[in-house]
């Protein structure tokens, strides 16, 4: 029988994350260059970190959900879950009724329809 202990399960959990955060440094400094262009490697972790904790308060764990999550702060701005000209976004991500795979995809939606109306 295998037994993994705590600390070895923490241990992986640290080294997954790790492993995530450097893969979406990579994604984000390639797909969004004009908005990462200017941090530091410091300042990349502490965004990515940032918005890893956001996206976990509202529900949003899985990792293409994260990596979303933060594609929308790249677009909308760091701090689009609270700010008033996001409005929007705060209601969907506030809504508890919903999981966080849906609110990301609503999210989604809401810009498309937005694109779409700009035509």
């Amino acid at each position: 029988m295998l037994i993994i202990r705590n600390k070895q399960r923490e241990a992986f959990r640290l080294y997954m994350r790790e492993k995530f955060e450097r893969r979406m440094s990579a994604h984000l400094q390639s797909r969004f260059p004009e908005q990462t262009n200017d941090m530091t490697e410091q300042s990349m972790s502490d965004f990515i970190r940032s918005g890893i904790t956001k996206a976990e308060g509202y529900q949003i764990v899985t990792e293409g959900d994260v990596q979303r999550f933060l594609e929308y702060m790249c677009t909308l701005g760091a701090d689009f879950d609270i700010n008033s000209e996001t409005s929007w976004a705060a209601e969907i991500l506030e809504n508890e009724h919903i999981d966080g795979s849906e609110k990301i995809d609503r999210i989604e939606e809401y810009i498309q329809s937005m694109d779409d109306h700009s035509i």
